[in-house]
């Protein structure tokens, strides 16, 4: 099976139901000499710099660069929060199609339900659109939650806002700008005046309170397809078909039948089939990569080479219509894809990959955006589980701000410095690069200061990502002389490594130095942090293959070394972390006795052979991939 098609899935999971305090900042004190990444004494007082080295700006000469700020930050931090509470409320809501769901899955269906109200929310600014500018409709927070998930998976929001849905490139300012200021940060409610409620629901037909339409709504109509029927089908069913369940199946009048595989192939037979009259036509997942951001679809090269190749096979020269295309290739994905491969050539298989992942549902986007919400929502819970939701009571930790804030901008040079490193960040980096992903200035940062756009991962699969972070430690450490997380979960994936090992590393990973030559940056220091848990791994990526032999023997040897270092290690020289310590450490995860999928039986199963949504409950344990 395709690597690619092996690491994506991750969605929801449950948090404790208050956050705690966040530590007050550590005194500053004087100290001999400055630490260095082996060290555990925090750092020497100093200023947080106004602009960081970064990239092509990180010489002598440079005045550096600042790519977003604590106003920015706690912007974000409001709209996480009120993202959170909508979940608690949504997973206490007992009315209309959620009576007999168990909160999870009260929470999962919701989440169907917002990414088809954002579908409305967009189809509606389409048709406001005058002078090349949509009326300014201002969304509820359902649709905020499922935006804000688009928006963090940059490479997928950039191509579709080019192909697809124009109206979004206003978004990013929407979010952390209007709406994320309409958020009252005590309650955490979104406060928008009744007249643009009445707006919403003129365009719409639905309630602006997510929660009363959620209590009223049965069904949805089949994503929009040229050339194919749409169709109403329940949300739910009793025999498991509805649109949110794992089974979904529906007929047409004409006898076509719907599943989320086979819309996902009608969608490309569409885009196929527009290849052949139309020279402008392109296939998702050819218009953006790292080097290339085209201001049009048919601008990128790559893109026009593909669907000139799209539009000479036979399946679309004999075709008279996007429903001839999909009868060719059997409404079937591995004809789609054998005949990619003959079409592009076999070596464009990761090419192949790139543009099947986008078509494996019917909805417009170029992701599930379903499962990224749900994804995202476990680690927004991970945020309340550190105090970070409390947008009045962060916003006095300004040492702390400053400090995520720093680190982000050294995760950004170390990403720049080593091109072919999978860098994983930690908690608070993960905060501060969504935070950026959110601001329309986010592609033109990257470009002028790493030297290229940067995507952020899907999921990866635990001891992959184990390894990508000790990976991504030992070059930090190197780069900075400092450690990049002092949370006790990540000591044993090599966080502090002797010089010898971080000299090996230099002859792997490019613009590393050794930690003995490396100049200390101190405000990159993850000990300054008065809770080290705010360093410890994101796993907003990790999944886990819950019977895959390979992937459990790791596990079980990770597991292993991860006790093995915690009784090497004082208890006294770092606290317990929250977010591990029921875990026994970092991407470590418990794995259930018997995967489910909840009371309604959801899920979203990949033609693959993966579960992205599997488990409800604990929806980041899935099966692996089949023999």
């Amino acid at each position: 099976m395709p690597f690619l098609k092996r690491l994506r899935s991750r969605s929801h999971a449950t948090a404790q139901e208050e956050a705690t305090d966040i530590p007050a900042a550590r005194t500053e004190a004087s100290y001999d000499a400055p630490p260095d990444a082996r060290s555990e004494t925090p750092p020497p007082p100093f200023s947080f710099p106004t602009t960081y080295p970064v990239g092509q700006h990180n010489h002598k000469d440079s005045q550096g660069t600042l790519f977003l700020t604590r106003s920015d930050v706690l912007a974000h931090i409001r709209l996480l929060g009120a993202f959170d509470r909508l979940r608690k409320t949504v997973e206490e809501t007992s009315a209309g199609i959620a009576e007999k769901l168990d909160a999870p899955s009260r929470w999962s269906l919701f989440v169907e339900v917002a990414v088809y109200r954002l579908e409305l929310y967009l189809r509606a600014l389409m048709a406001t659109v005058h002078d090349g500018e949509p009326e300014k409709v201002l969304p509820p927070l359902d649709v905020c939650l499922v935006l804000h998930s688009y928006l963090v998976n940059p490479f997928c929001f950039a191509e579709d806002s080019l192909r697809v849905y124009p109206v979004l490139r206003s978004m990013p300012e929407t979010l952390l700008g209007d709406i994320a200021f309409a958020i009252d940060p005590t309650s955490l409610q979104l406060m928008v005046d009744p007249a643009m409620q009445s707006i919403w629901t003129s365009l719409t037909n639905t309630p602006f309170d997510p929660v009363q339409h959620f209590a009223s709504t049965t069904s949805r109509f089949t994503p929009d397809i040229d050339g194919f029927p749409s169709i109403e089908v329940p949300w739910l069913a009793e025999d498991g078909t509805g649109y949110a369940q794992q089974g979904f199946r529906a007929l047409t009048p004409e006898g076509t039948e719907y599943t989320h595989a086979n819309l996902g192939v009608l969608k490309l037979a569409a885009d196929m089939f527009k290849c052949k009259p139309d020279p402008l036509a392109t296939i998702a997942g050819t218009v953006i990569n790292p080097w290339s951001l085209p201001d049009q679809p048919a601008g990128s090269e790559a893109a026009r080479w593909v669907a000139t190749r799209i539009a000479r096979t036979l399946e679309v020269q004999r075709a008279d219509s996007a429903h001839d295309v999909a009868v060719a290739l059997g409404f079937d994905r591995a004809a789609v894809e054998q005949m990619f491969q003959k079409a592009l050539g076999i070596t464009k298989q990761p090419a192949i990959e790139a543009i099947m992942y986008r078509y494996r549902r019917g909805e417009a986007f170029s992701l599930h955006l379903a499962a990224s919400v749900l994804r995202e929502a476990d680690y927004t819970a991970a945020l309340g589980q550190l105090g970070w939701l409390r947008p009045e009571q962060v916003a006095g930790e300004t040492a702390l701000l400053d400090r995520a804030i720093a680190r982000y901008h050294g995760f950004m040079d170390l990403v720049a410095a080593n091109p072919r490193l999978i860098t994983v960040p930690t908690v608070d980096i993960e905060l501060t690069w969504q935070t950026h992903m959110l601001k329309s200035s986010y592609f033109a940062d990257m470009k002028s200061q790493v030297g290229r756009y940067v995507d952020h991962d899907a999921a990866i699969e635990e001891s992959a990502l184990a390894q990508l972070f000790a990976d991504t430690t030992e070059a930090w450490n190197a780069r900075y002389n400092v450690p990049y997380s002092d949370c006790a979960c990540a000591v044993s994936r090599g966080a502090f490594q002797p010089n010898a090992i971080l000299s090996s590393f230099k002859s792997r990973v490019s613009g590393t130095a050794s930690a003995a030559a490396a100049e200390t940056k101190a405000e990159y220091s993850a000990a300054g942090y008065a809770d080290a848990s705010v360093s410890h791994p994101s796993e907003l990526l990790c999944v886990t293959y819950a019977n895959d032999r390979g992937s459990q023997q790791a596990r079980h040897k990770r597991a292993k070394d991860t006790a093995t270092q915690r009784k090497k290690t004082s208890p006294t020289s770092r606290p317990a972390c929250p977010l591990g310590e029921q875990n026994g450490g970092a991407f470590l995860k418990p794995i259930p006795r018997d995967l489910h999928f909840g009371a309604s039986g959801y899920g979203s199963t990949e033609p693959e052979g993966l579960i992205t949504r599997a488990d409800l409950a604990d929806p980041s344990v899935v099966p692996g991939p089949r023999a």
